[in-house]
């Protein structure tokens, strides 16, 4: 009896080792498989936000400057506009010309790219006007495409778009557009709708758009359009956010179109600036 009584105590001890053993086998398994390195996980989300290229062509356009072109410098311009240290590019577009006896009757473009050369990214769009008050033909032609650098006197940078409303020879309306970066954003900061008979300069002071005189022209009865005219003076002054317009005052002399500037006529009664 005691025999049996050792053996079975030695079972026991054996069945108890066993369980130790084999639980501390099982622990250092689960204590492994938790502490492996896991794997990153593809993020679909990054993927989706990867930046998508922009193609600089335009169906039936052409960059401004090149053939048929109204402008005489390039449409096609790399500047940093909003001062990140990163340069854009700036396009200018007008409607191709396919037959030379049908002009253009579509409205400019303007665009602004940033990104590397190879793969471009749109961020700024405008379509010039299809018509106005005076001219029911759209805003077709380039005649200035330039950046200013500190042209408000604020250090930004001004990109000045001067497109034409034209008739081919019917009259014609200027539109002097001001493009800004501008609170996070690319925008027109303002606009000077100029008739073709009528004239202006730049003058401020700390900066040249910082005012502009405007010099219209008057038709007086049976005044033809090249002869003498009076001109009423307009100016206007940039308070930070916008052009204010101040009435200038009317030459009491004639001038003709041709053969004058704005200069020699406030030179000439200075008097119409008050």
């Amino acid at each position: 009896m005691p025999k049996r009584k050792s053996g079975f105590r030695n079972i026991i001890t054996i069945i108890i080792l066993i369980l130790i053993i084999g639980g501390g086998i099982l622990a250092y398994y689960y204590w492994q498989t938790k502490n492996i390195p896991s794997q990153p996980e593809e993020n679909p989300k990054e993927e989706s936000q990867a930046v998508e290229c922009s193609s600089i062509d335009v169906d039936r356009y052409q960059i401004a400057g090149k053939e048929d072109s109204w402008l005489d410098s390039s449409g096609e311009i790399n500047f940093d506009i909003n001062s990140d240290g990163k340069e854009e590019l700036l396009i200018v577009y007008e409607q191709k010309i396919i037959d030379e006896s049908s002009p253009r009757n579509q409205p400019i473009l303007f665009k602004i790219f940033s990104g590397s050369q190879e793969c471009q990214k749109e961020e700024f769009s405008y379509r010039g006007r299809e018509k106005s008050e005076d001219f029911d033909v759209p805003e077709n032609e380039v005649s200035v495409f330039q950046v200013e650098p500190n042209f408000l006197g604020d250090g930004k940078n001004i990109v000045m778009l001067e497109g034409i409303q034209t008739a081919y020879g019917s009259g014609s309306s200027i539109n002097e557009h001001l493009f800004a970066y501008k609170d996070g954003k690319y925008l027109e900061i303002a606009t000077l709708e100029i008739s073709s008979n009528d004239m202006y300069k730049f003058s401020g002071e700390g900066g040249l758009g910082k005012e502009i005189i405007v010099a219209r022209m008057i038709w007086g009865e049976g005044e033809c359009h090249f002869c003498p005219h009076r001109y009423e003076f307009e100016i206007y002054t940039w308070d930070g956010n916008k052009y204010l317009k101040i009435d200038g005052g009317i030459t009491e002399n004639k001038y003709s179109p041709g053969d004058t500037n704005i200069e020699s006529i406030i030179q000439a009664e200075p008097g119409v600036l008050k």
